[in-house]
């Protein structure tokens, strides 16, 4: 499974980009976004300085796995919509990993 990962997901073996990669998804369904604005949700969300997600972010945009809509002059307020082929990327990696038996519980529940 972790071959698998370092082949296909876009974090390589940074521990930062997995966390991004998988919170993406669930802070975007979140309610907080409207009032607090993703990327500023997503700071408050991960234990890593702002400077280490802008840079993971500006990858993932760079990419094509996201795009980010600037708001305003404060850049935390901006939204992030992440790409059909983010999505399709996630659904395949929940899929390996229910059928390796791996226990991802924030793919799978």
């Amino acid at each position: 499974m972790r071959d698998w990962e370092r082949h296909h997901l876009p974090f390589g073996d940074s521990k930062l980009g997995y966390e991004l990669f998988m919170n993406l998804p669930r802070i975007a369904a979140s309610g907080d976004c409207e009032r607090l604005g993703f990327l500023k949700r997503l700071y408050l969300t991960l234990p890593y300085s702002e400077k280490g997600v802008r840079i993971h972010l500006r990858r993932l945009e760079a990419e094509g796995w996201i795009t980010v809509h600037k708001a305003g002059k404060d850049m935390r307020s901006a939204q992030v919509e992440l790409s059909a082929r983010y999505w399709w990327l996630l659904a395949e990696y929940a899929e390996r990993c229910r059928q390796s038996g791996d226990a991802l519980k924030d793919l799978l529940a």
